[in-house]
């Protein structure tokens, strides 16, 4: 699988932030995000995309295809919940995953 992210610019620190992926049965599973990073795409645009860890190397969080979106929790069973309850509601509008 070929990366979304061909140059990374620059990275910061993402704290409290989550990647909501959706599991076969429509439930959340979720990663802490290590950075956000600036990155540029073949054709020369740019965007912020997060990162986790990758047992010693950064992944992409949206090259897993099940990858939904992004959200702000302050632990782990906050992060589940709040992305199982977003799952839920369609259509997802990016805003309410900020709340």
């Amino acid at each position: 699988m070929k990366s979304l992210y061909q140059q990374i610019k620059q990275i910061i620190p993402a704290q409290n932030w989550w990647a909501v992926y959706e599991t076969a049965d429509g439930k959340a599973m979720v990663g802490r995000l290590a950075c956000w990073a600036l990155c540029s795409r073949q054709g020369g645009f740019d965007f912020v995309g997060g990162m986790m860890d990758g047992r010693g190397y950064a992944i992409s969080t949206e090259d897993i295809s099940n990858f939904r979106f992004y959200i702000y929790a302050e632990n782990v069973e906050e992060a589940l919940n709040k992305g199982d309850e977003l799952l839920q509601q369609t259509p997802l509008r990016w805003e309410k995953c900020l709340m």
